[in-house]
């Protein structure tokens, strides 16, 4: 979950003009390099979590939308 929720924030916090796109960038990258580090996770659960985030946000994206 570390990673999914890492992931949701970082592309809701991308949408903010001018330094958006770096500061969610450098947040996900450090979450994910830091949950591998401590070995809470490994690659493949890391792997799934940016999935599950990336799928969250869009999906958030496209229901609130219509």
């Amino acid at each position: 979950m570390h990673c999914a929720l890492a992931t949701y924030v970082g592309l809701v916090v991308m949408d903010v003009p001018i330094i958006g796109v770096w500061i969610g960038s450098v947040y996900i990258g450090f979450i994910l390099i830091s949950c591998l580090l401590v070995k809470q996770h490994v690659i493949a659960d890391t792997v799934a979590g940016v999935a599950l985030g990336t799928l969250i946000f869009y999906l958030n994206l496209v229901l609130n939308t219509g």
